[in-house]
């Protein structure tokens, strides 16, 4: 997150942090359908300003819920801006499903040995 911190350079942005700040903690209040609704309405500029100072999981799942509510561009062009691939927000999903066939594994590996050796 300190990376994405560091690539908000006020001089280049129209909003000063404490604007930022603001606009951030307002937007948090908000229940998630919500929030998507606003990145889709908002000023882009504005709304990545937000998602800059976000923590990283909380923009990956608001994006991955603007591309489930039909907003792919606007998913595409947040994870451009803040340097986000395409392989980094399905990562997540890949490491649960590895994570949920290694518990099976293992739980069929204890179930055969539990049955070779008092079967």
């Amino acid at each position: 997150m300190t990376v994405m911190n560091n690539m908000l350079d006020q001089s280049q942005s129209r909003y000063s942090k404490a604007e930022i700040d603001a606009a951030r903690n307002a937007f948090v209040r908000n229940e998630r359908n919500k929030q998507v609704h606003l990145l889709t309405v908002m000023p882009m500029d504005e709304a990545l300003a937000i998602l800059q100072t976000s923590p990283d999981n909380f923009v990956k799942e608001l994006l991955d819920e603007l591309k489930e509510h039909g907003h792919h561009h606007h998913a595409r062009y947040f994870a451009s801006q803040l340097g986000l691939s395409k392989n980094q927000l399905s990562l997540d999903w890949l490491n649960a499903r590895i994570a949920l066939a290694s518990v099976a594994l293992i739980g069929a590996i204890s179930g055969i040995s539990t049955y070779i050796l008092y079967g």
